[in-house]
C-alpha cells in the first residue's frame, strides 16, 4: 500500500502559476468561490423591499457560517494564507474513503469526482484528499505538488478510516433576521412534523 502526501511548499507567490484567490488547476479545483459565496445580501438594491429572495439569500449566508461549513471555511483560509489550517481542515474534516471496494489498492491513482466534489461533499480517496490540499495551497499562493511516498510501519488503514470527522451545526442567525425572514417567506416554507433527528446515537454527525 502507498500513501500521499503533500510536497513541501513555498511561500514564493511570484512563481505560483495560478496566483493567489485563483481557482485550482483546471476547471476542477478549489471551491465555489467567486460564484456563491458573496455577501448574505449580496444583489440587493439599497432600499429595495426585503423580498423572500432576499431572505432565502441571507439564510444561505448563515448557513455558510456554521462550523459544518467546510467550503466557506476553506475559503477563509485560503484568504487568510493559512497554510496549517488548510492542512488541518483537509486531514480532520474530509473523511476519508478506500480507493476500491476492496481497500486501498490504486490509492496514489484511484479518483472518483475530483478535488472540488471532494470539498464539498467532504469526503475523498487518498488521491483526491491530496489533490484537494494541493488545490486549496494554490489559490492560497503557494507552490505545491502531490508526490508518493511509503507510509510508517505504524500507519493502520482501519484507524484512519474509523477518524469520522465531527461536525458542530451552529446557524448564527439572530432574532432580528428570523424575525424578517418570517414576515416574507410562505407559510408552508416552515419545517413541519417532528425535529429530525441525530445521524449517530451519540449526537455525532459523521461524513
Amino acid at each position: 500500500m502507498r500513501l500521499l502526501l503533500v510536497v513541501t511548499f513555498s511561500a514564493a507567490l511570484a512563481a505560483c502559476t495560478c496566483g493567489g484567490g485563483s481557482g485550482g488547476p483546471g476547471t476542477d479545483g478549489g471551491t465555489d468561490a467567486g460564484r456563491d459565496a458573496g455577501p448574505a445580501d449580496a444583489g440587493q438594491d439599497a432600499g429595495a423591499p426585503f423580498d423572500e429572495f432576499d431572505a432565502w439569500r441571507e439564510m444561505r449566508g448563515v448557513v455558510r457560517r456554521s462550523p459544518d461549513a467546510v467550503p466557506a471555511r476553506a475559503d477563509a483560509l485560503v484568504a487568510a494564507k493559512d497554510v496549517e489550517g488548510l492542512f488541518t481542515l483537509v486531514r480532520d474534516d474530509v473523511a476519508l474513503l478506500p480507493s476500491t471496494p476492496q481497500g486501498f489498492d490504486s490509492a496514489n491513482t484511484q479518483v472518483r469526482w475530483g478535488p472540488r466534489a471532494t470539498l464539498r461533499g467532504q469526503a475523498g480517496t487518498p488521491r483526491e484528499r491530496a489533490e484537494l490540499l494541493k488545490a486549496l495551497y494554490l489559490r492560497a499562493g503557494f507552490t505545491a505538488e502531490v508526490v508518493v511516498g511509503v507510509p510508517v510501519p505504524s500507519a493502520s488503514c482501519a484507524r484512519l478510516l474509523a477518524r469520522g470527522p465531527q461536525r458542530a451545526l451552529d446557524y448564527p442567525a439572530t432574532a432580528e433576521q428570523t424575525a424578517r425572514w418570517a414576515k416574507v417567506l410562505p407559510a408552508d416554507a416552515t419545517l413541519k412534523g417532528p425535529a429530525p433527528s441525530a445521524l449517530d446515537p451519540d449526537g455525532g454527525v459523521r461524513a
